[in-house]
């Protein structure tokens, strides 16, 4: 996104008080980047490539609560 990362628009999203389920799906895999988005209000997070499975299995967990 040209104005703001992933991680500010989540941030932005949840100090609204947005409870909306949040999937961080990115390319960035490293070490630690997944408790990142989890630290700034992601639901769930996927790295790619992501498979169909793991796609429609994210978004479910991320939505249920599960």
């Amino acid at each position: 996104m040209p104005e703001m990362d992933g991680l500010e628009a989540t941030r932005l999203i949840r100090a609204s008080g947005s409870a909306v389920p949040i999937v961080a799906l990115t390319a960035h895999a490293v070490m630690g980047y997944r408790e990142r988005c989890l630290e700034v209000g992601c639901t769930g997070y996927l790295a790619k490539p992501v498979r169909k499975r793991e796609l429609l299995d994210g978004v479910a967990a991320a939505i249920l609560g599960a």
